[in-house]
């Protein structure tokens, strides 16, 4: 994560423009399986397999809800989920 964040001088709309490229390149290459083939449609922008990656993460999230005993976790995912965003960027430092 440093590296991209270097190398875009810590921008965030290049960091994620940057991640939307690889899971782009990903996904033509290793990882077409992993995607349904109506999204190799050439009219679709690049970045509609990010975004499916992160919707079917986010209703992973979703179904675990019942899991979670914070109950202000449950109502910041539960309000993300209803805003569906066009992008999203995360840092993860672990």
């Amino acid at each position: 994560m440093t590296y991209i964040w270097q190398k875009n001088e810590g921008d965030l709309i290049k960091i994620g423009s940057e991640a939307a490229d690889l899971v782009f390149e990903w996904a033509w290459t290793a990882g077409k399986k992993k995607f349904a083939a109506d999204l190799f449609d050439p009219s679709l922008p690049k970045s509609i397999f990010i975004k499916t990656m992160m919707t079917e993460h986010l209703e992973t999230l979703k179904g675990n809800l019942i899991k979670i005993k914070d109950k202000h976790l449950i109502s910041e995912i539960e309000a993300f989920r209803l805003i569906r965003p066009h992008a999203l960027i995360t840092t993860n430092y672990d």
